[in-house]
């Protein structure tokens, strides 16, 4: 279950239990949408829906802190008593593969033959044409994980308090709580969700205020675009791209002009915008 505790360790902080059963939900179709419960499956010979619901069972029981030591004993336990031997386990922990492994190969290769001369122009061609292709590589498993994230979170929104604008396309939903360390304070984040829109950034501001009239307006630049963040309480001389990170524990929107992997995810959008919401009790 190795690649599940990686996705719980990415995906949720301190969770309480009113957020929880989401964070669940998302974890479990993330792992439906990148294809690893179809792979976990085959090499556990469990079913999907039967491992699916272990997978539940045990995050329920064991909770979703995997920082804590006593976490993974009760994780292994609870895969064990599935009847699937604990070697089995282990063994299925191994099955993911790193896609560039074969062009790191390639590149250690070259390096060894190399030694310590200069590369050819040739050698130098080649070292080239493959970061290259690594680089490449890259951009395409983000952009299709951002894609599994987004479908994942698809689902998950009635976890969400604040109003959500209509017609627009969630990315990425967290809906766990996360501690976040500055200096010698510990902040912890509220529940977050991102959104594209195909609406204006103006337009997007405008629904806001007219749904949380009381939130407070702060409108501040950053390069050549005009950001805005509707807060529920705007601390004296708060300056958001500055002290964002004390702002996590306020609900409020953040509102600014798409970015490309907004408009990959969602065609047209022209904004794109964060919801940082209280969750319900």
């Amino acid at each position: 279950m190795k690649t599940v505790l990686l996705l719980i360790a990415g995906l949720s902080g301190s969770a309480i239990a009113s957020s929880q059963q989401t964070q669940i939900d998302l974890i479990l179709n993330l792992l439906t949408q990148t294809g690893q419960l179809q792979q976990q499956a085959e090499c556990t010979g469990l079913s999907q829906q039967r491992l699916r619901e272990l997978y539940r069972s045990t995050m329920q029981h064991c909770g979703l802190d995997d920082e804590n030591p006593a976490h993974e004993n009760c994780v292994k336990q609870r895969l064990v008593a599935s009847g699937v031997p604990a070697e089995r386990w282990q063994q299925c922990e191994q099955v993911d593969e790193d896609p560039q492994a074969a062009i790191l190969a390639q590149l250690d290769a070259m390096y060894e033959r190399i030694g310590e001369r200069a590369p050819t122009a040739a050698e130098q061609a080649q070292i080239d044409q493959l970061l290259a292709q690594m680089q490449q590589q890259g951009m395409q498993e983000m952009q299709q994980m951002m894609t599994n994230i987004a479908a994942a979170s698809a689902g998950t929104e009635a976890a969400i308090t604040l109003p959500i604008l209509p017609g627009s396309k969630i990315l990425m939903h967290i809906p766990g709580n996360i501690d976040v360390e500055i200096g010698d304070k510990m902040i912890s984040s509220l529940p977050g969700a991102s959104f594209a829109s195909t609406k204006t950034p103006e337009q997007v501001l405008a629904y806001y205020q007219q749904q949380l009239p009381s939130f407070k307006l702060h409108s501040f630049s950053l390069g050549e675009g005009i950001e805005h963040a509707l807060m529920q309480q705007l601390p004296a001389g708060f300056y958001y791209p500055r002290e964002i990170l004390n702002g996590i524990d306020i609900p409020h929107i953040h509102i600014q002009p798409a970015n490309g992997m907004a408009e990959q995810l969602q065609p047209g959008a022209k904004t794109l915008f964060f919801i940082y919401y209280q969750p319900a009790d």
